[in-house]
């Protein structure tokens, strides 16, 4: 019925002190209720779930990809906060619908400053740091209408005494709702996969730069998968298959074809290649028939199990009958083998014949 986000304690009176602040500060044990204005293109089912441009967060989970469900409907954002004490202790964010009916004493804010309330929460999120699922708290800062982001986060991000996962979902929004003025600090966070503490930075880095509006990130992650470290090399090709960019598609296209890269990033480009949805199945067919190495046509053999379409069946099909290779035609035998294809079965039962 609510999205959850996490056992916050916090010492109220310690924040600073705005209005919003105080109030919540003073209110009874119980919940304290707010309402503001949400950013377009918000939306979400009033109750556990909430959706903003090409992520959709729920209880306790997030996920990529935009929610096209008509239940997903704009509205403002409602905050609940559990307070004992004069400490918060939960926070609970739900876009549109009706508030949950509690038992517990109600102290209802009413509609608020979306800017004040975004500070408040960035404040809260500084206070609470060290305790579980904090970083949700970061949703109704960063969702709230007309209000700046990009400092207090990259404030956040860069901060070394904040536990990797506060910085991680930092990066993230950074990605969301940053512009060409936060590349350079992403791209920072993503040459710092050699430091044990930050490999998680550098992959939230990496693909908050994919998801920068206009592809503004596209020329920083090229250059990340032509020159990076080798970590960073292999994310970075996975995101240039997702952001389905005519740049990142030719890029993956040398990559694959350039004889000294490493062979794992090779193999990256060809299941990022074979992910992108503007990739024609007919160009991984082809590609198949230009690569030597056998590791390398293993993976294009699975990029081509991974199509639905008859040209992949089509193609695996060929390669069982045809290649030269035994090993090769086994394994397009063994993916021809999971598909539900009357071709394939004739094919396969033609082959235990013989």
């Amino acid at each position: 019925m609510r999205l959850a986000f996490g056992l916050l304690v916090v010492a109220a009176p310690l924040m600073a002190q705005t209005p919003l602040a105080a109030r919540i500060a003073q209110a009874p044990d119980g919940v304290v209720r707010m309402q503001f204005d949400a950013r377009p293109g918000v939306c979400g089912d009033g109750r556990d779930r909430i959706s903003f441009r090409h992520s959709t967060f729920g209880d306790h989970f997030e996920s990529y990809g935009r929610w096209s469900d008509d239940s997903c409907l704009a509205g403002p954002l409602r905050v609940t906060l559990s307070v004992a004490g004069n400490r918060v202790t939960r926070v609970q964010t739900q876009v549109g619908g009706r508030w949950n009916t509690t038992g517990d004493r109600v102290t209802d804010l009413g509609i608020v400053s979306p800017r004040e309330a975004s500070a408040y929460f960035f404040s809260l999120v500084a206070r609470s740091d060290a305790l579980r699922d904090r970083n949700y708290t970061l949703l109704p800062a960063v969702l709230a209408d007309d209000v700046v982001v990009i400092s207090p986060l990259l404030g956040i991000a860069r901060d070394d005494s904040r536990t990797m996962d506060t910085r991680r979902q930092a990066v993230h929004f950074l990605g969301m709702f940053g512009d060409a003025s936060v590349i350079p600090a992403l791209v920072s966070f993503a040459n710092e996969d050699d430091r044990r503490d930050a490999a998680g930075l550098a992959g939230s880095a990496i693909a908050a730069l994919s998801q920068l509006e206009s592809g503004a990130g596209i020329p920083a992650l090229i250059e990340l998968a032509r020159k990076g470290p080798q970590g960073t090399r292999k994310n970075a090709v996975f995101w240039l298959g997702q952001c389905g960019d005519p740049r990142a598609l030719r890029t993956l296209r040398t990559i694959i074809s350039d004889g000294d890269e490493n062979i794992e990033v090779r193999k990256n480009a060809i299941f990022s290649l074979g992910q992108s949805e503007e990739t024609p199945t007919r160009d991984l067919a082809l590609l198949y028939g230009d690569l030597g190495d056998r590791a390398l046509k293993e993976q294009a053999i699975f990029a081509l199990s991974q199509r639905n379409d008859n040209a992949a069946t089509d193609a695996l099909i060929r390669i069982a009958r045809d290649d030269r290779d035994k090993s090769m035609r086994g394994k397009a035998i063994f993916w021809l083998g999971q598909k539900h294809d009357p071709r394939a079965t004739k094919l396969i039962s033609d082959l235990i014949l013989k």
